[in-house]
């Protein structure tokens, strides 16, 4: 296999950083309207929300080509060499699915937030999407050891 034809499969890769950079910031935000309880507050809590499931939305697309890039690499092949590691297509395909899971997860919950009657709760639950996200993305795009090495 060419190398040109794994760098496609991440030719989003600094969109998705980017996207979860984004997710990140705007999470931030939301974290202070949990106790949120005006018209106002409640208003922009909404807008956050929209906000965080456009960003998980945009994730998705590049993601979903991912997978489809993926899929055609297993036609012909089950590792690649990949940012100096060896990779199984498979594991790749399970942690682009969980990101998957966890985008959907965080869109969901954000764009539901304001409606929530324990938004504790919700944000709770947001955080420990974002950190399974962040999880399933390191470790497609990082070595294993490097990933140990990150962790500390």
């Amino acid at each position: 296999m060419k190398d040109s034809e794994l760098e496609q499969l991440f030719e989003a890769e600094e969109k998705i950083q980017q996207a979860i950079r984004e997710i990140s910031t705007l999470l931030l935000d939301l974290s202070d309207f949990t106790l949120a309880k005006s018209v106002l507050e409640l208003a922009k809590v909404q807008v956050l929300g929209k906000r965080i499931r456009d960003v998980c939305d945009r994730i998705s697309d590049d993601i979903h080509q991912a997978r489809k890039k993926l899929g055609d690499l297993m036609v012909h092949h089950t590792h690649v060499k990949f940012k100096d590691a060896d990779k199984a297509l498979h594991d790749m395909e399970k942690e682009l699915s969980l990101a998957h899971g966890s985008l959907e997860t965080i869109g969901h919950v954000a764009e539901t937030f304001y409606e929530s009657k324990n938004r504790r709760a919700a944000f709770d639950n947001l955080n420990k999407a974002f950190s399974s996200l962040i999880h399933n993305i390191t470790s497609l795009l990082v070595d294993a050891s490097r990933v140990k090495e990150l962790k500390i």
